[in-house]
């Protein structure tokens, strides 16, 4: 229709470009070297074994541990309202406080991983989790349940950013 071919070169390879740039502007070097990242990217995968099928159960484990904390509390509200005496408002809470908190984990740990590595923040967000876990495993309070809630969020929200991204990068 306009006399010339788009191909997938005039339009992906300026983009490459730009992101390059901007990459290497936030980092401060001079230049960008794949290999430097690749590096940390294959970091991680060890942490599985070595093996790309390895690697993808590990990630997939510690989404779905995050995913199944949301659903799994559903049926344990009553019981949580019988031991700590709290009315349905305040029961609300134990969902609102893990949403909150893993929104706004979400862009932190990704942008944490981008500075420190995959593997070091998954398995930061992997310990945060377990740590929140014991936290309301243990707790005798209303509120201390709400701060494991908090922590299980934080470490949770991270999950699945860092998963996709290592994805991505492989």
């Amino acid at each position: 229709m306009w006399g010339y071919e788009i191909d997938e070169t005039c339009i992906v390879q300026p983009f490459r470009r730009a992101v390059r740039r901007w990459i290497v502007a936030q980092r401060g070097a001079s230049t960008l070297s794949k290999s430097s990242h690749q590096g940390k990217w294959k970091s991680l995968t060890s942490l599985a074994g070595g093996g790309s099928g390895r690697i993808l159960g590990v990630l997939f484990a510690g989404v779905f541990m995050g995913a199944l904390d949301i659903a799994i509390v559903g049926p344990a509200l009553p019981a949580l309202q019988d031991q700590f005496g709290v009315d349905s408002r305040g029961l609300s809470w134990v969902f609102n406080i893990y949403i909150l908190f893993s929104l706004v984990s979400a862009p932190l740990m990704a942008k944490l991983s981008d500075r420190y590595g995959r593997r070091a923040v998954y398995l930061l967000d992997i310990a945060l989790f377990a740590v929140g876990s014991a936290v309301v495993a243990v707790s005798q309070d209303f509120s201390i349940l709400l701060v494991g809630r908090a922590i299980q969020a934080i470490g949770a929200g991270g999950l699945l950013p860092v998963a996709s991204a290592v994805i991505g990068d492989s």
